[in-house]
């Protein structure tokens, strides 16, 4: 059950990747050649209490895939459900039944791409948000491509950690594997990304620039500095957000509490202007997350977890931040005074000043915001479908 509502929520966290991809190239002027099409690997009919507790009945998910018809290359992104599930329905396994997915010939995605005039020998390049069997199924017929993905993505593909191996069919992405004896791990073309870690960290008082540092050092000594961006660090004092708009609400409810689910609530009772935006938004309870049962599982039992904290554990870790309560407030004052001089210092390279906070219990490092070009796009759009909207009246 678990895995089928991850599999929801990573279809989400694509889409809203894909949008933050594009964002970062939003002052480039496309192509007048450049176009987007949308096409579809058929649908998984699921329950509706797999992906929404006490639900009953029946949804439909799209799985879809998209291709960029460019100047200098055809881009596809994802591949679909597996075209051999059309004939072969036992390749899924238990999924046939489970997910119920579309199986007729004209989804097929050669079939698909024929509509434009396009054969999987044209594209260029093939973009996979993840392995899962509705996103990189197809990925046979494309090894002409060069393939771009995340590098803990095709590691988790192949050996996913336990609990998580549900949704990945090594059959669909095992001939990206080099021979025996080749020295490179892929016999197709690849680009392997390494994806940045963005924090957003609650601290308990006026620690912010203490904690901020130590995230960075810490990052710096298991070598991730590179990827762990500590860019929005508060105190649990400040907890209301400054901009309550719909950019900000929707960072909020992509939030992923790593510990804390009790802080995330609290910032969500602190910003009453998310739940405006998104009335039916509902934050998941980290104390649910267990790995998930196998597909063929009808029910399951999910259990709140239960505080195992000695007493006495809880006496020592009290007394513990009191012994260094004091000391913790010089080395904070001393980190404010030391990093902050250094990115004042870096001022002149930040292209959206107005998005940064330098307080003593608010640091935000927002440096290169895209902020109000994505919310300009977004009242264009909207203003264009009203008048479209009107017009058509």
């Amino acid at each position: 059950m678990k895995n089928l509502r991850q599999l929801a929520v990573n279809c989400m966290i694509g889409a809203t990747a894909l949008i933050g991809a594009t964002a970062t190239v939003r002052a480039i002027e496309p192509p007048k050649e450049m176009r987007l099409y949308v096409f579809s690997s058929g649908a998984l009919h699921l329950d509706k209490s797999i992906i929404q507790n006490g639900a009953s009945g029946k949804v439909e998910i799209p799985v879809a895939f998209f291709l960029i018809k460019h100047p200098k290359g055809n881009v596809l992104f994802d591949c679909g459900n597996n075209d051999r599930i059309i004939t072969d329905p036992s390749y899924w396994g238990p999924f046939v039944a489970a997910l119920d997915p579309g199986r007729t010939p004209d989804i097929a995605i050669d079939a698909q791409l024929a509509k434009i005039d396009v054969k999987p020998s044209d594209i260029k390049y093939l973009v996979l948000g993840h392995f899962h069997v509705d996103h990189a199924g197809n990925i046979g017929k494309f090894l002409d491509a060069t393939m771009v993905y995340q590098r803990d993505e095709i590691k988790n593909a192949f050996w996913p950690a336990p609990g998580y191996a549900t949704f990945f069919i090594t059959d669909d992405f095992a001939m990206l594997r080099n021979s025996v004896g080749g020295a490179m791990p892929s016999k197709a073309k690849v680009i392997e990304l390494d994806g940045d870690l963005d924090l957003f960290i609650v601290t308990r008082g006026r620690r912010v620039w203490s904690v901020t540092v130590a995230v960075l050092i810490l990052a710096k000594l298991i070598r991730r500095r590179r990827i762990v961006c500590a860019n929005f660090v508060v105190a649990d004092s400040q907890l209301t957000l400054e901009q309550q708009d719909l950019f900000t609400a929707n960072q909020v409810i992509h939030l992923k509490p790593l510990v804390g689910g009790d802080v995330f609530r609290e910032l969500l009772a602190a910003n009453p202007f998310v739940a405006r935006f998104y009335p039916n938004f509902e934050p998941s309870d980290p104390s649910t997350q267990h790995p998930a049962p196998s597909i063929s599982t009808s029910t399951s039992t999910w259990h709140p977890a239960r505080s195992t904290q000695h007493p006495a554990v809880a006496r020592l870790k009290v007394a513990i931040e009191a012994v260094f309560r004091g000391p913790s407030l010089v080395v904070e004052l001393a980190c404010r005074y030391a990093y902050g001089w250094y990115l004042r210092g870096r001022a002149g390279s930040w292209r959206s000043p107005e998005q940064v906070r330098l307080q003593a219990d608010c640091l935000k490092l927002h440096t290169r915001s895209h902020r109000l070009s994505i919310l300009d796009r977004f009242e264009r759009a909207v203003r264009e479908a009203v008048e479209r909207a009107e017009g058509a009246a």
